[in-house]
């Protein structure tokens, strides 16, 4: 998704493959790096869409994640949750790859 000149993606990130920490980044080359990002949820999360917002000062996340924190992604026991995110994020550092990965 786009906003201004930027390049916007969604999607887990976690060092162990797993389905958490719902993250948005952000790409100024095209998508060439992703130096600029923010987690939005640690716990479990998947299917995530971008939209804009309002004057481009933030771009909207649609997710969905669990109704406690603790519980595995089972469709029955999740929600949809959307929250508006700055565009201007901050540098974002990728979570080191597990061992044996």
């Amino acid at each position: 998704m786009t906003a201004g000149s930027s390049l916007f993606y969604s999607n887990f990130i976690s060092a162990a493959k797993d389905r958490t920490h719902m993250t948005v980044l952000r790409s100024d080359d095209k998508g060439s790096s992703w130096k600029r990002g923010a987690l939005i949820f640690p716990g479990p999360a998947a299917y995530s869409d971008l939209s804009t917002v309002g004057d481009e000062s933030a771009v909207g996340l649609a997710y969905e994640r669990v109704w406690n924190d603790t519980a595995v992604m089972t469709g029955a026991s999740s929600s949809i949750w959307f929250v508006p995110v700055p565009t201007d994020l901050p540098p974002f550092e990728h979570p080191p790859l597990a061992a044996g990965a």
